[in-house]
């Protein structure tokens, strides 16, 4: 009798780095989603964009892979084929190291006018805060949520092309809007992860997950991307 040995799948020893978890290929809301990156499995991973023609993030500085997140910066961050759009949406879940300096999670945010759109926590702050520009608003608008930044959070932001823009922190679900009725002014450029270009906002931070979508979700989409989000980074030790 020969014996088959159906698990020889060649050189590859598991476990082992750059293996996703199968939710990668089971995100809930992928209706215009255009980047959705893993960032807690392994450094040759951190670049593969799951989001339904993603392609490849570009690596800028030198980030660090750890189990269940990469260390990024103002210096050291992922810039994903994702482009400004006058609608966004966000979600991540992020923390930052160092509550002494400013730091940015995800965006183009940067000073001048338009200024783009990004998330981002400044310097011994208690909150989280979401800019986006608006037309005929040098400074863009501005919303904050109460939060523990160096904690390990649950953050969205949407934005529609005109109207009330929504930042949560879905860890302790604080909510907080700016109903501006200017519309939305593109900067244009693509978004960033870990690192925005704002000059006075470079701090360190550790990321597990980013999703960006190029329309504003609904509540009923949002719902589904945080329940998913909550359980896939829970597999990797993070509670949010």
């Amino acid at each position: 009798m020969t014996t088959v040995n159906t698990f020889n799948i060649g050189n590859v020893v598991l476990p082992g780095d750059g293996y996703p978890p199968l939710a990668a290929f089971k995100i809930p809301v992928t209706l215009d989603l255009v980047s959705a990156l893993f960032l807690g499995h392994g450094k040759s991973l951190i670049t593969k964009d799951f989001a339904p023609g993603g392609g490849r993030a570009d690596i800028f500085g030198s980030p660090v892979a750890a189990a269940g997140y990469t260390s990024l910066s103002g210096t050291s961050y992922l810039q994903t084929k994702a482009v400004e759009t006058a609608a966004m949406s966000f979600l991540i879940v992020a923390r930052k190291t160092d509550p002494a300096v400013a730091s940015g999670f995800i965006g183009n945010l940067i000073q001048g006018t338009p200024g783009g759109i990004g998330i981002y926590s400044n310097a011994n702050a208690d909150s989280v805060m979401a800019n986006a520009s608006r037309a005929g608003t040098t400074s863009g608008v501005t919303a904050a949520v109460p939060a523990t930044p160096t904690a390990w959070g649950m953050y969205s932001l949407v934005v529609p092309a005109t109207g009330q823009m929504r930042l949560r922190n879905h860890t302790t679900g604080a909510g907080a809007s700016n109903a501006s009725s200017a519309a939305r002014e593109v900067k244009g450029g693509r978004i960033n992860v870990g690192g925005i270009p704002y000059s006075t906002i470079q701090g360190p931070n550790q990321m597990s997950l980013p999703f960006i979508w190029k329309r504003a979700i609904s509540d009923a989409e949002l719902d589904q991307i945080v329940a998913y989000a909550r359980g896939l980074v829970a597999g990797v030790g993070i509670t949010v």
